[in-house]
């Protein structure tokens, strides 16, 4: 058996009803030197019998590791890339999927280049009906602007990313205390140390979109990206200007998704919102809305 050049890492999660579909699309693959790692975090759905059946079929190496607790989907990623053996580190969530020559192709520019991270374009599809909604890629004057446009538009998916190793040891891995906007935390602190992006532009990653958003989802997603907008204030290469608009926009957005169902939690949000943009009037009317709705509900 050769040495693995690359390592796919699989996080997986209650991922029974998908695995199978991505586990299908990595022995696809026309690039054969890999080493395939899942690591199942804290369920048990029959992913382990899942992934050892598919071992049999291979001749690569395929690693089964698991989380007695459910730790989150970036520490499930970091459990396989501290696994990862391979010059370079392809992600790939269970419910993803590749075309056959993603790997191929991002290896290819990857080598080219010499770049740290390699980004293909992702087809976002509806889950139910298989219908794509989005290509999401870069324009060349989004590439150009790197990294402003990234800070801007989240423009890369996770499972259209292979990096190298050397990139991963360098920074570490994924923010474990985020359940939502990991990625994008990533990417910045990837760019942060300097890393190199390159994007193929073709469209070899799909993204599978669930069901509609619910509310509280909603306030996750808007309150991590906050976070992570929070977290990255003070970066010298986007304008301090920009910085402060996103960041006051991500915690107003988050208090403003729960300003009616459950103004206890909105409030701080927008507090942070005027901690930050202390000038904007609407930070302030939701703050006080908050206040009034809680006079009322008691």
């Amino acid at each position: 058996m050769s040495s693995p050049q690359l390592s796919i890492c699989i996080p997986a999660y209650n991922a029974a009803r998908f695995l199978p579909q991505a586990l299908a699309t990595v022995k696809a693959q026309t690039f054969g030197l890999w080493e395939l790692i899942v690591v199942e975090d804290g369920s048990d759905d029959g992913a382990r019998g899942m992934v050892e059946s598919f071992a049999k079929t291979i001749r690569q190496q395929v690693s089964y590791l698991r989380h007695d607790r459910n730790c989150g989907l970036p520490a499930a990623r970091n459990t396989g890339m501290r696994a990862a053996v391979g010059e370079m580190i392809a992600l790939l969530d269970s419910d993803d999927l590749w075309t056959t020559n993603h790997l191929e192709i991002c290896v290819k520019a990857l080598e080219e280049s010499g770049a740290d991270l390699g980004c293909a374009a992702s087809e976002l599809f509806e889950d139910e009906t298989g219908q794509v909604e989005e290509i999401r890629t870069p324009s060349q004057s989004e590439i150009e602007a790197m990294p402003v446009s990234l800070y801007r538009r989240n423009f890369m998916q996770p499972s259209a990313a292979v990096l190298r190793r050397a990139a991963f040891e360098r920074v570490g891995g994924f923010d474990e205390s985020l359940r939502s906007c990991e990625d994008l935390d990533y990417w910045f602190q990837l760019l942060r140390a300097g890393c190199r992006f390159i994007f193929t532009g073709q469209p070899t990653c799909r993204y599978r979109k669930h069901g509609a958003t619910m509310t509280r989802n909603a306030f996750r997603m808007a309150s991590s990206l906050a976070q992570v907008r929070k977290k990255h204030l003070g970066w010298g290469a986007i304008p301090r200007r920009l910085q402060v608009l996103e960041t006051a926009n991500a915690f107003g957005s988050a208090g403003r998704i729960l300003r009616s169902t459950d103004p206890a939690t909105a409030a701080p949000m927008f507090l942070r919102a005027i901690a930050i943009e202390p000038w904007r009037p609407m930070w302030w009317a939701g703050w006080v809305a908050c206040c009034l709705a809680g006079r009322k509900a008691k």
